[in-house]
């Protein structure tokens, strides 16, 4: 009996633990944030620049009404914060400032996922161009040098000029869809001017100087693409640096390749040859450009 006296009790108790417990829970969620008045302060300038001065606002400024709105009802905490820091308030203008940040991140995550992600589309679709021009361009002066004009520029540089009429319309996904037609095309029709890999490995040379003097123009053709690809290039100290170490060393590996043909050793001069041209390649990836090779 007096066990079962008892249980309604331990059932008070418990529920009376577990409200005890959700309460403190509720409370630990809120951040603490100092009462100090000169803390609330610097609040206040944090908060003051997260809605007016920051790049998010400048990007909620341009971005949709939804995401303009929510920064309305963010200056609406903080114009309540400063009333409640004025009466000396420290809890309650906390209270507000807090709010006042949350809807703020809040928009800035909402123009995050829509003007920025497309000025990124637009910003790759750029890169990506230039990239595509400076090949084609490439491509033309290869062929005028080798005297043997790519049927396929007349449609490449049409292919460029609807992507880029895509891109002004709006339309940035369909114009990267044209633009990656265009790319390939132009890879296709560099690597088939310096004889593709496929071709050169099918090649049968008379001897190993003729393949050597092969080799030869495939490197100077190379070092002609960095010249054209990356004269006007914007590069990073850091990617030139890079792109430096394997043009010297393409160089070097060019001398030596020098070396083995004025001594009769025109194998060991083809070896140094593909590997110079290696090391261009790998300067001309460096650079953002992509060629094949």
């Amino acid at each position: 009996m007096q066990c079962l006296r008892l249980k309604p009790l331990l059932l008070i108790l418990l529920v009376q633990l577990l409200t005890t417990s959700l309460v403190y829970a509720e409370e630990n969620k809120k951040p603490r944030f100092s009462l100090d008045r000169e803390a609330v302060q610097s609040r206040l300038n944090n908060v003051d620049r997260l809605i007016n001065t920051s790049s998010g606002a400048r990007r909620i400024s341009e971005g949709s009404e939804q995401a303009k709105a929510l920064r309305g009802q963010a200056a609406n905490h903080f114009e309540k914060a400063q009333l409640y820091y004025r009466s000396d308030n420290m809890e309650l203008a906390n209270e507000e400032l807090q709010q006042a940040t949350l809807i703020m991140f809040q928009a800035i995550r909402l123009v995050g996922t829509g003007e920025v992600g497309e000025n990124k589309l637009k910003n790759d679709y750029q890169k990506k161009r230039n990239s595509l021009q400076a090949l084609l361009e490439a491509l033309q002066r290869v062929a005028v040098e080798k005297q043997t004009p790519s049927p396929e520029t007349g449609k490449i540089i049409e292919q460029a000029e609807a992507a880029d009429r895509l891109a002004a319309a709006g339309k940035i996904k369909e114009a990267q869809i044209q633009l990656d037609i265009a790319y390939e095309t132009v890879k296709q029709e560099v690597e088939k001017l310096r004889s593709g890999d496929t071709l050169i490995r099918s090649l049968v040379f008379a001897s190993n100087e003729e393949e050597y003097a092969y080799e030869l123009d495939r490197n100077e053709t190379h070092f002609m693409l960095v010249k054209l690809l990356l004269e006007d290039r914007d590069i990073n100290a850091g990617t030139q640096s890079a792109v430096d170490e394997y043009l010297a060393e393409a160089r070097r590996l060019r001398k030596l390749a020098d070396k083995a043909s004025e001594d009769g050793d025109f194998e060991e001069g083809i070896k140094k040859l593909e590997d110079s041209t290696k090391q261009i390649v790998r300067a001309i990836r460096r650079a953002g450009v992509y060629i094949p090779g």
